[in-house]
């Protein structure tokens, strides 16, 4: 006996809707694959992550650049030398916090450099960070928080653009004006805490030339780098400020900054989320040239007399890997502050 595919209408009828059902799912993805492959070879795609400092540098060039969205997040400021005009005239009050409008998340189209240009902005509720930055009291889960990430797509293959916008963002929200850059850790990035004006060194009042003193070993030290180097002795240089509130420890150390043109970066060891991670990530994204200043370094020696199981925080032996460990990186300057220097070991 015969059989026919042709002579069943049931099975041929069946096979010519898988066909056509196969070849529908196969046309419905085809503008994707076209897309997917335009973005790769015709698209620059740049992604910036809000624990990078060059989120801070974009929100506010976008904040200039984008002001007549009507979608917007709102952001204030104070005493910052890279203030949106937001219309509120010349009188305003500098101690006055300022409001800025920055896009709010979504998507937005502008030209930069006459190519076209989309920006998506993104948030994630309860998204765990990509570094851990906090133990929990009971295990070594990430600490989760709210992350937001912008992403830009330059329709160019130049990728030099993407470096230019970055560039102009860095240059609008950290203009070069002689100014002196206080970064804080947050979370496990460098946030820019302020920009001030340096300040003179003979305007801090101390017994004696220990001022000027401090400021001649420091260029010593920046200038005796071969010397370290043959003897085998690590390139480094740490200061112990000791003192009473308020008798000028961190002025002076700002004052040492403007001096040598150094940005100060500053780390709170009384901050109850620090930890030894957290600790030794941020150590390794201090820029060149800078001083990290180590405020109430005594606290870290009261968390090294705890016996409590639970505790977290920064270790003792965590704080000096950090400091004068083998992953230090050579001609870097410490400046530690404490007001009890009874409780240092």
């Amino acid at each position: 006996m015969n059989f026919s595919l042709g002579d069943n209408q049931f099975l041929s009828g069946g096979l010519v809707i898988m066909v056509i059902t196969g070849l529908l799912m196969w046309l419905k993805g085809v503008p994707l694959q076209i897309y997917n492959f335009i973005e790769r070879f015709f698209i620059v795609k740049m992604e910036i992550l809000d624990e990078d400092e060059a989120y801070q540098w974009m929100q506010v060039w976008l904040a200039n650049r984008l002001s007549k969205t009507l979608s917007i997040s709102v952001a204030t400021k104070r005493n910052k030398s890279y203030e949106v005009d937001n219309g509120q005239g010349p009188d305003f009050n500098e101690n006055t916090p300022r409001i800025y409008f920055v896009p709010a998340v979504g998507t937005y189209f502008f030209w930069y450099k006459h190519r076209f240009v989309t920006l998506h902005r993104e948030r994630k509720e309860n998204a765990t960070s990509s570094i851990p930055i906090l133990q929990a009291a009971s295990n070594n889960s990430n600490m989760i928080r709210t992350k937001e990430s912008i992403t830009l797509r330059i329709f160019s293959r130049n990728k030099d653009l993407a470096k230019q916008l970055i560039e102009e963002c860095r240059k609008f929200a950290i203009p070069e004006d002689g100014k002196i850059d206080i970064r804080v850790g947050t979370y496990n990035f460098w946030a820019l805490g302020s920009r001030i004006k340096a300040r003179a060194l003979d305007s801090v009042i101390l017994d004696g030339n220990q001022a000027q003193d401090l400021l001649n070993d420091i260029k010593k030290f920046q200038n005796s780098q071969d010397w370290y180097q043959n003897v085998g002795v690590p390139w480094r240089r740490s200061y112990l400020l000791d003192g009473e509130p308020g008798g000028g420890k961190t002025s002076l150390v700002k004052a040492i900054g403007g001096e040598l043109n150094m940005h100060i970066y500053l780390m709170m060891l009384s901050d109850p989320d620090m930890n030894d991670n957290r600790f030794m990530d941020l150590l390794g994204k201090i820029g060149d040239r800078s001083i990290l200043l180590l405020e109430d370094i005594d606290c870290a020696f009261t968390n090294r007399r705890k016996q409590n199981e639970y505790n977290r925080g920064l270790t003792f032996s965590g704080l000096l890997n950090g400091i004068d460990g083998v992953a230090s990186p050579e001609g870097r300057i410490i400046f530690m502050t404490t007001n009890y220097k009874e409780r240092l070991d």
